[in-house]
């Protein structure tokens, strides 16, 4: 018996063979046939339906993963997105927002607001200096002026008197006297002018000094007396002078006593005073100096540490307009802090605040010998 399928005009059959045998021996062939148009349908509808559903479920799936992939890369364009508009506008301080879980994205964006913070750091660190360089360039142009303006004076007055001189070599006695004594005059002030453009030019350029002991109450009675030889009838005089040591560069300490000595003498009319005193203050040492002069107008008061400034007053008595910027680098240097308070008419007090060292804290011969060598 043997089973096959046939295509026949109308259509394929299925096709029986069965052997007739009579007496044992085979006579003939039975066919029995059954046409298979209605099964042919039906796998043809199957494979319809599942072609179709094959396509209709790559089609499901492609566009439930473009929504997935969409729905999570969305953090990305927005990350992307605050990236670009924090670039264009360096707003440093802005963050990125995100609301979903700890994932791969939310560490990414943990990262990015992380980096923002040390960006936004360093921008600012950046944008100080920047404004602290262009201060010191702005300070610099207007000490360059400055200082060309003051020795440009000294300079035409030398320069007129000495043309005067050579124009009229017969001049009257007392008018050549007059002549040569505005040059020495203008001389001496261009070199004092000199001299401070030099310190300041050591300031800036980050001269290191030579610190040891200094007992302050020696240095006072020394600058009390050097004062008694520049009065011009104001008295002068130490109120008090604590026996204070203080680790510092003796020769500049005395430069700036020296400094605001001269100028309360120099603002004090006669018959006025110039007091010094040095007292201990918890662990500092405090040198005041207070004169009974003209005083300084509450307006010029922020800026008497400026250098080349001049109050109002002080334009008329004359002066380089660089002592107190010096004496202010000086406490600077030593760790200290310097103030001026004042009335107009009635006088100006400095108050200088140093480290003082207690005797037990005195370095040492050696320690001195090494920081003497640290300092030059």
């Amino acid at each position: 018996m043997t089973i096959e399928t046939v295509e026949f005009g109308s259509g394929p059959l299925r096709v029986l063979y069965v052997p007739v045998s009579i007496a044992g021996r085979p006579v003939a062939v039975a066919q029995i046939a059954r046409p298979l148009i209605a099964q042919e349908a039906i796998l043809t509808g199957l494979r319809f339906l599942l072609l179709s559903g094959a396509v209709v479920s790559v089609l499901l799936s492609a566009l439930i993963g473009w929504l997935l992939a969409r729905a999570a890369l969305r953090p990305i364009d927005q990350m992307t997105a605050a990236a670009e508009e924090i670039g264009r506008s360096r707003d440093f301080a802005r963050r990125v927002t995100h609301l979903g879980p700890d994932d791969e994205v939310g560490r990414l964006a943990a990262t990015f607001n992380a980096m923002l913070a040390r960006l936004e750091t360093a921008y600012a660190e950046l944008r100080a200096a920047n404004a602290r360089l262009e201060a010191a360039l702005a300070s610099q142009r207007r000490f360059t002026a400055d200082a060309s303006h003051e020795l440009r004076t000294p300079l035409t007055t030398i320069r007129g008197n000495a043309t005067l001189l050579r124009q009229f070599p017969d001049m009257d006695p007392a008018d050549r006297s007059e002549s040569i004594g505005q040059i020495a005059d203008e001389a001496e002030r261009m070199s004092r002018l000199v001299q401070d453009l030099l310190v300041l030019a050591r300031a800036d350029a980050g001269i290191r000094m030579n610190r040891q002991p200094v007992e302050l109450a020696q240095l006072v009675h020394e600058v009390y007396r050097q004062a008694l030889t520049l009065t011009n009838g104001a008295e002068v005089r130490v109120e008090r002078a604590d026996d204070l040591i203080v680790l510092g560069d003796r020769d500049y300490l005395k430069q700036l006593l020296l400094i605001i000595v001269e100028n309360g003498l120099k603002y004090t009319p006669a018959g006025g005073s110039v007091t010094l005193s040095c007292v201990e203050d918890a662990d500092s040492a405090v040198v005041t100096i207070s004169d009974t002069g003209m005083g300084i107008d509450p307006e010029d008061l922020p800026h008497v540490f400026e250098r080349f400034y001049r109050a109002s007053q002080a334009r008329r008595i004359g002066g380089t307009g660089l002592g107190l910027a010096i004496a202010k680098w000086i406490v600077d240097e030593h760790g200290g802090e310097i103030a001026v308070s004042s009335t107009p008419g009635v006088g100006t007090t400095f108050t200088i605040r140093l480290p003082a060292l207690r005797r037990a804290e005195q370095p040492a011969p050696d320690e001195q010998r090494e920081a003497t060598r640290a300092g030059g």
